[in-house]
């Protein structure tokens, strides 16, 4: 589960939980990023990682990569975990 919160501006921060856990508890990682108005998509790093969150009709795709290589692609079935940003839109 994840949850991206607009801290200002661009500035964007991204929590997410292990499945087993609420929203409700401590995040299991917290990073901050930016939001791509272009596309968008949501961008966070953190050392060889970067979490890619972008519009995938209605939903959001979440893409993890290490060293430009994506380990891990998937979409994002909570109704709404972007808190202060419209949900995507069909092309």
């Amino acid at each position: 589960m994840i949850r991206i919160d607009n801290l200002g501006g661009e500035t964007m921060r991204y929590a997410s939980w292990e499945k087993e856990k609420q929203m409700s508890d401590k995040p299991d990682l917290v990073l901050t990023g930016k939001f791509i108005e272009k596309d968008g998509s949501f961008i966070f790093s953190e050392g060889s990682y970067r979490y890619l969150v972008v519009p995938d009709t209605y939903k959001y795709m979440l893409k993890v990569q290490q060293n430009g290589k994506t380990i891990l692609q998937q979409t994002q079935e909570a109704e709404n975990t972007i808190d202060n940003v419209p949900p995507p839109s069909p092309e």
